[in-house]
């Protein structure tokens, strides 16, 4: 059965900056160096982990590290009702993205989530969006406890894959998501303003249904 692979952020939704949002949850004047910092701390964290730390605990760690690093009230309490302040309540669908799962699933390919997230955001923002109902399963990180590209995501993907892989792709808005598709053997589709060489960019989910079918 051809299958797509779906990222969720950047590709069908997007919401709020989460580490703006987080900063400005100081009162300060120095509010986008303190965003800044945060995402640094957070791909610090999670590149250094030696053991799988889920979003939300990712989040926490490098608040905790940033309020002390800037002298800062610890909020890291907190973060979960951040995450999902902005990933259930300002977190909105991009306007081709209903009429591309339509239109796909009508196709007779199966859709499959594959997102860097906690479950626990996941499934009730699918929900709440209208789409959870398009896709047949959904291989999210915090259940994998590993992150794109790693081997237990693509094992995990490669169930999905049938003997023609090559109809098959993998859709993202990042490298990860390219490098993920690459590794599971599918056709790796970037949604990007930008043209690479030797990948196929498009624009939006519209332009990719357009070009490919």
């Amino acid at each position: 059965m051809k299958t797509i692979f779906f990222d969720l952020g950047g590709t069908l939704l997007d919401s709020d900056n989460i580490f703006e949002y987080i900063a400005g949850q100081w009162n300060i004047e120095n509010k986008k160096e303190i965003q800044d910092s945060l995402f640094s701390h957070f791909l610090k964290i999670k590149e250094n982990s030696l053991n799988f730390k889920t979003v939300t605990q990712l989040l926490s760690e490098a608040v905790k590290e940033v309020s002390q690093e800037y002298n800062l009230l610890d909020i890291s309490s907190e973060v979960r009702n951040f995450y999902k302040e902005i990933y259930l309540n300002r977190v909105y669908l991009f306007k081709d993205s209903l009429e591309t799962l339509n239109f796909l699933k009508k196709k007779g390919y199966r859709l499959i989530v594959v997102s860097d997230a906690d479950s626990e955001i996941v499934y009730p923002q699918l929900e709440k969006l209208g789409i959870k109902h398009f896709f047949t399963d959904f291989i999210i990180s915090s259940d994998i406890k590993a992150y794109k590209p790693d081997t237990l995501v693509v094992n995990e993907a490669k169930k999905y894959c049938s003997m023609n892989e090559e109809e098959s792709f993998f859709i993202g808005d990042s490298m990860v998501d390219i490098d993920t598709g690459k590794e599971l053997g599918v056709t790796p589709i970037i949604l990007s303003n930008i043209k690479y060489d030797n990948l196929l960019s498009y624009s939006s989910l519209s332009e990719f249904i357009k070009n490919q079918f």
